[in-house]
């Protein structure tokens, strides 16, 4: 069997809120992630679209959430079941720093000190991505 040759076409951060009214000078994090795909076999086309929730200080009440989408390609024609098991990790693994980025940079120009997410093993997400994913 052909390895899936895949590639990061594009990302988007459609929608991003912020809620720093809660805010302490030193902050809790919690981090939620909700993964969710869509496959495009005619297009060879497979969207990710990636929430991250960030509370604080044990508040039910998101500081931040952020939405992002990306698209990737694959190489060759390939059907919904023959995706391999590690794209579905290594997708969310390759848009996570640009996630961690805008975070970032979000909070700091909310003139806020700059949340830094930490570096994460993101790989347990693989599979919830895997089954929250259709072919369309």
């Amino acid at each position: 069997m052909e390895k899936a040759a895949f590639k990061l076409n594009n990302y988007q951060f459609p929608k991003a809120t912020i809620d720093f009214t809660k805010a302490e000078e030193k902050n809790e994090i919690e981090l939620q992630f909700a993964p969710e795909g869509q496959f495009e076999k005619d297009k060879r086309l497979f969207r990710l679209h990636f929430s991250v929730r960030i509370c604080l200080n044990n508040s039910e009440e998101p500081a931040m959430e952020v939405h992002c989408v990306a698209e990737y390609s694959f190489q060759n024609e390939i059907e919904f079941a023959d995706i391999p098991p590690y794209f579905y990790s290594n997708s969310i693994a390759i848009l996570f720093p640009y996630v961690r980025a805008f975070i970032s940079n979000l909070s700091l120009q909310a003139n806020f000190p700059p949340m830094i997410l930490p570096t994460m093993n993101l790989s347990d997400l693989g599979e919830k991505l895997k089954a929250h994913t259709q072919a369309i």
